[in-house]
């Protein structure tokens, strides 16, 4: 994530018209390498205990699900140890966001800048029996928040309109002034911003 903040604070600076700059640092994935200055952070932390945690009663799932072995304590121990990984890896990405917005308010350019901070999935760390993965149909993979903050856009509001990634094409080409070609999906989301 330092290098990638480096670099965006070296494009914020080099030029002065409208721009588009797209950040996706590594982080959380695995490895989760995270600054050496994060090293140590969140000793004993564990991964949320939500009651899908090891998930007692799998009756009523799908099969796949249902032949799963409740997780051991071994896999528990894994699992919070990836938990603790991730999260000092996003203490590094926590690190990019302040200097890219710290640069955007140094180069005056914070106040007219919109700024999408999202991810592209959630993960399931110890719940429903799978001790770490991305790929179900369950609320911890699906749901991810998209958070905003530009010109016009109210300070605090929440909305709670189901989107996808698939729109950010057509939001950012509307931010833009730009009309979106026909074969791009998604629909614009300005209209909730």
């Amino acid at each position: 994530a330092d290098v990638i903040a480096a670099e965006a604070r070296d494009f914020i600076h080099a030029g002065n018209g409208p721009f588009f700059l797209f950040l996706a640092p590594v982080a959380p994935h695995l490895p989760a390498h995270p600054p050496v200055r994060h090293a140590t952070a969140f000793p004993g932390v564990t991964a949320p205990r939500t009651p899908s945690f090891n998930q007692a009663d799998v009756s009523r799932e799908p099969a796949w699900l249902r032949d799963r072995p409740p997780l051991t304590q071994r896999d528990i121990d894994r699992t919070d140890e990836i938990h603790r990984a991730r999260l000092r890896a996003m203490l590094g990405v926590d690190d990019l966001v302040g200097s890219v917005i710290d640069t955007l308010e140094e180069t005056g350019r914070l106040r007219d800048t919109y700024v999408f901070f999202l991810s592209d999935n959630g993960f399931h760390l110890g719940t429903h029996r799978l001790g770490q993965g991305k790929t179900t149909p369950f609320e911890e993979a699906i749901r991810v928040p998209l958070v905003v903050r530009g010109p016009g856009v109210p300070v605090g509001a929440t909305v709670s309109e189901l989107c996808a990634t698939v729109d950010l094409a057509p939001t950012i080409a509307a931010l833009a002034g730009v009309r979106t070609p026909a074969f791009v999906e998604g629909r614009s989301l300005v209209p909730f911003l």
